[in-house]
């Protein structure tokens, strides 16, 4: 006889199984092991969990009530958590949406980031819109249509974008760009600051 155990992963590790069998004398059970890749692909990746991977996280869609992590997160659809979406790499989506915190030890880059925390990449930030409750900070470029941030923006590079929205300061290591500047602190370049338009500060 054969037991089947069918499915999609959705957290790498070694995981224990038991399973009572009907129809003999006594009570048996078939038990193992199973061993789930360090990578995590699917069409359509959803669970009421975590989303969990020492490799990669690669779907069309990746959403989760808990968080999201992996080495490289990776999409061409929506990636979405009620937690955090954490990288040791890169993280890439059509769109990143979180009530937590997005964090990258790479690049961040999506056609929208909506995120009630903050948004941090060692390298670059790159949205359509950029919505945060919390600060949005790079050692490199933060680029998007629309930055708007309940803290700071802080870029080690550019910050490069149409509308600038924030609570706090705006700081560059380089140059700020943008039509119109709404802060309620203070807009500092260490390169120029260009803009068609107004700066406002608050403060």
């Amino acid at each position: 006889n054969r037991i089947t155990i069918s499915g999609t992963p959705i957290v790498s590790g070694v995981f224990n199984y038991s399973i009572p069998l009907t129809g003999g004398c006594g009570t048996i059970s078939a038990t193992g092991t199973i061993t789930s890749s360090a990578n995590i692909t699917g069409a359509n990746i959803n669970t009421g969990g975590t989303v969990s991977a020492t490799g990669a996280v690669t779907g069309g869609s990746v959403t989760a009530s808990g968080n999201v992590v992996g080495g490289n997160v990776s999409t061409s659809g929506l990636i979405t958590a009620t937690g955090t979406i954490t990288s040791a790499s890169a993280i890439t989506g059509a769109s990143l949406d979180t009530g937590g915190t997005v964090s990258a030890a790479s690049s961040i880059t999506g056609g929208s980031l909506v995120t009630g925390g903050t948004v941090s990449a060692t390298g670059t930030i790159t949205g359509g819109n950029v919505n945060t409750g919390g600060n949005v900070s790079a050692t490199g470029n933060v680029s998007g249509a629309n930055v708007f941030t309940g803290g700071l923006v802080s870029a080690g590079g550019n910050v490069q974008a149409a509308n600038v929205l924030t609570t706090g300061l705006v700081s560059a290591g380089s140059n700020i760009t943008g039509a119109n500047f709404k802060t309620g602190g203070f807009v500092s370049a260490t390169g120029n600051l260009v803009t068609s338009d107004t700066v406002r500060s608050e403060e």
